[in-house]
């Protein structure tokens, strides 16, 4: 996200924002949440999804979202036992 950043002149993939969203694996309107496929190839070999879920879901079953701070956060809300496994940067 971060390097999508700087080589887009300070703006990140539109459709960010301050509530979290499921990253979408594609852009379609079976997603309805955030499509982060613009990272794919440049940034990303391919978007990482949850291994539980099906190969045919449109979702990664993680969430995204930017803090007031401008500092991204990504979550993994379907882990293993209740976990919370979240990274901000």
């Amino acid at each position: 996200m971060y390097q999508y950043s700087i080589d887009n002149n300070g703006t990140f993939p539109t459709g960010l924002t301050t509530s979290a969203q499921q990253v979408c694996k594609v852009d379609i309107a079976d997603c309805a949440d955030l499509s982060l496929e613009v990272l794919t190839g440049s940034y990303l070999v391919s978007l990482p999804s949850d291994p539980s879920l099906a190969s045919t879901a449109t979702g990664t079953n993680y969430q995204i979202r930017q803090d007031s701070g401008g500092r991204i956060i990504v979550n993994a809300p379907g882990a293993e036992q209740s976990a919370t496994i979240a990274v901000t940067r």
